[in-house]
């Protein structure tokens, strides 16, 4: 016979049986949170690429704001009149200067604009209260009105019918139907003069209202519409800077939509395709495609595909570049280059959809690297620097290990010459 069970030791077992349950525990929360929810990748690669887009435009903004190159309209009706914000709000500041001495009256003039616009306001809302009493008693006035006219036709109809008692009490009734209605016109024409007498206040209330708003504009409102135009001028920098945090602020979420318009189903794909309906992630060769349609302005270019002209800029030089390069046929055939490199599997297909994007799918390089009966797309001479600047890793090309200077001859982000920040 073996050991009694209470003296068995199982501790091997039950480790393996623990061990057992925590694996399978933890590959259950794996595959519920990771492994079954690839569309949190989708999303956050998007959030991304929104985070970087508007990061361009804000960056965009703040230099063309810190170079000069946004302008303040200094006066609407001279729109040749233009300076720099930095120019203006200096102008802002000399004024806020000039009258901080006046701050006293300027004071004084808005307390009695408060007051004006109460008074005004108060004499507007009589006027409304009245025409609407009037409204009422001109219902009172058209009812009494038809019930008289009825029971007055309902008396001759009684007295030709020769039933003299019910005539005279329909007659009866009339008489009473006309007495309402002439009180009600007494109290229409009482309302009446009540309503001139408000209009006549309230246009007193809104004169009085315009010449104190007048008396405030004449000191300062010429600093209002200079404030109010650097604002303008400053909004593409507000409103890039509010959409990169409302960008850093996106967390992955599952949304559904409820079709019920369609097949009463419910659609989940824009949590992976974030950015289908949304503008400014054109492919380039999108955006090259459009600005070369013959007449198009590339103003209106620029506002269909919400690109900065930086930006596009940029897709113009890249797609000057890379889409006139010449990949080796015979040695991609082969597979293989003397002098030179070869790219395939994964690396064949980031090259092709780099090029793709920026020369459409009927390129020759394109059309190349596509080209199931090649094994690898090789290239070399210039043509592999020029294409390495653009898809080899920054660190294999020396980018991290370049010295940044205050001066020199190229600007970091698009600056120009001498207007890179000191370190």
């Amino acid at each position: 016979m073996g050991k009694p069970v209470e003296r068995q030791n199982h501790s091997l077992s039950f480790f393996i049986l623990a061990a057992l349950i925590a694996i399978c525990t933890g590959w259950a929360f794996y595959e519920e949170f990771l492994g079954r929810r690839p569309w949190k990748y989708y999303q956050q690669h998007v959030f991304d690429l929104e985070k970087e887009k508007a990061s361009t435009d804000l960056d965009y903004y703040r230099r063309q704001l810190d170079s000069g190159e946004i302008k303040v309209v200094l006066d609407p009706s001279k729109p040749d009149q233009k300076t720099t914000v930095a120019g203006a709000e200096k102008q802002l500041a000399a004024i806020d200067q000039a009258l901080a001495k006046e701050r006293g009256e300027i004071e004084k003039i808005r307390s009695e604009l408060k007051d004006a616009e109460i008074e005004n306001s108060d004499a507007d809302i009589k006027v409304k209260l009245l025409r609407s009493e009037d409204d009422g008693l001109f219902y009172r006035f058209q009812n009494a009105e038809h019930e008289e006219a009825l029971a007055n036709a309902r008396s001759a109809k009684l007295r030709a019918e020769g039933k003299s008692s019910e005539a005279e009490a329909a007659h009866r009734a009339a008489e009473e139907h006309r007495k309402v209605r002439e009180e009600v016109e007494r109290e229409r024409a009482h309302k009446a003069e009540e309503i001139r007498n408000a209009e006549a206040a309230a246009e007193k209330a809104a004169r009085k209202l315009a010449e104190i708003d007048g008396r405030l504009k004449s000191k300062v409102g010429a600093r209002d519409r200079l404030k109010a135009a650097i604002d303008a001028a400053k909004d593409p920098v507000i409103t890039a800077k509010s959409t990169l945090e409302a960008a850093a602020r996106k967390g992955s979420e599952l949304t559904q939509y409820w079709l019920t318009s369609y097949d009463n189903s419910v659609d989940r794909c824009q949590n992976c395709h974030a950015l289908v309906d949304k503008c400014g992630y054109s492919r380039p060769h999108e955006v090259l495609v459009a600005l070369a349609v013959p007449n198009a302005k590339p103003e209106d270019v620029l506002a269909k595909y919400c690109v900065n002209p930086d930006t596009l800029a940029s897709y113009q030089a890249t797609a000057a570049e890379v889409c006139a390069l010449e990949f080796d046929r015979p040695a991609s055939e082969k597979g293989q280059i003397a002098q030179g490199r070869c790219f395939a599997g994964d690396e064949r297909a980031r090259v092709s959809e780099f090029l793709h994007n920026y020369c459409g799918p009927e390129a020759a390089p394109v059309r190349l690297l596509h080209d199931k009966g090649i094994k690898a797309g090789c290239i070399a001479g210039a043509g592999l620097q020029t294409l390495a600047n653009y898809v080899e890793d920054i660190g294999k090309r020396g980018a991290c290990s370049l010295e940044i200077k205050p001066e020199g001859d190229t600007c970091l982000e698009g600056a120009k010459h001498d207007q890179s920040p000191p370190p």
